[in-house]
């Protein structure tokens, strides 16, 4: 077995052909796109995005963590998703 870590995800893999399916050409030009659109976030966009979506947290909890109202924080939120998906369509 393999134990590959990208960050804080770990995979274990069993035998290298079923690793290098998992990271077909699709998924890693995804992945490329995605870290290059992140290039378009403001410091409270990628820190609202890691506390939803890696950490877990919901709205409510991460309003009080970075002290602005819950209607603040989605707004955050849904323009960081917004800007991730006009960098991905090459919109900007």
């Amino acid at each position: 077995n393999h134990n590959i870590s990208f960050s804080k995800v770990q995979y274990e893999v069993a035998d290298e052909t079923a690793f290098f399916d998992a990271f077909s050409e699709d998924f890693i030009a995804n992945k490329l796109d995605l870290q290059r659109s992140i290039k378009f976030l403001t410091d409270e966009e990628k820190r609202v995005l890691t506390l939803t979506y890696w950490e877990g947290y919901t709205l409510r909890e991460i309003a009080k963590i970075i002290n602005k109202s819950t209607t603040s924080t989605h707004r955050v939120l849904k323009s960081a998703l917004l800007k991730i998906k006009k960098s991905i369509k090459g919109d900007v």
